[in-house]
């Protein structure tokens, strides 16, 4: 609990400090997927959210001036390219062009922060399954390098429950308490396909 707690809170500390670097690259990326997918509307979409992007004060302070123009004008060019078409060669090359922006802001910020940078950045469901794998091999290795519980620990565990304490424990659970977890699960699923 402490290694994964203590892991948790440096990556907040993380991204609360390089969350506005990770937003605008992050921003970036989202309009260059949703190119894979244009239609007149997605194309709306996109052209204004690269509006945003070239309207965010941020860019202007958290780079540097000649990064800030290269992202600026392809970015610009992006919008230009779109505007002039939704064809494959239109979505290629406005991809290409937010690539390149995309490249031009994350060479700048690890090159100025290096492994934290980079670490803050990782997607957050990303970072929970490491976590979670983390936290699970430091919960064997420590179980590992330390001596045995004795038996009167064991006796507030689960497998030590008597078969009338399981039966207690099963027979206060009832339907409407299994719907209700079903019901959480399946929430909890639909958020984690929703936002991976």
């Amino acid at each position: 609990m402490i290694t994964g707690f203590v892991l948790g809170m440096f990556r907040l500390v993380l991204n609360v400090i390089y969350g506005v670097k990770i937003g605008l690259v992050t921003a970036i990326d989202r309009y260059t997927v949703k190119l894979s997918s244009i239609t007149p509307t997605v194309k709306s979409q996109i052209v204004s959210g690269l509006r945003d992007v070239l309207a965010d004060k941020n860019l202007d302070k958290v780079t540097d001036a000649a990064t800030s123009a290269t992202v600026r004008g392809n970015v610009n060019s992006a919008i230009e390219t779109l505007n002039q078409g939704i064809g494959h060669d239109s979505v290629t090359k406005a991809s290409s062009l937010l690539n390149t922006a995309k490249t031009s802001l994350e060479s700048l910020f690890i090159g100025d922060h290096g492994f934290l940078y980079k670490l803050a950045a990782i997607n957050w469901l990303h970072f929970c399954i490491m976590l979670f794998i983390i936290s699970i091999g430091t919960m064997i290795i420590v179980s590992i390098f330390t001596k045995k519980p004795d038996p009167k620990q064991l006796e507030y565990t689960y497998a030590a429950t008597s078969e009338e304490d399981k039966a207690l424990t099963r027979s206060g659970i009832s339907r409407w308490d299994i719907i209700h977890t079903v019901i959480i699960l399946g929430i909890v699923v639909a958020f984690y396909i929703y936002f991976w």
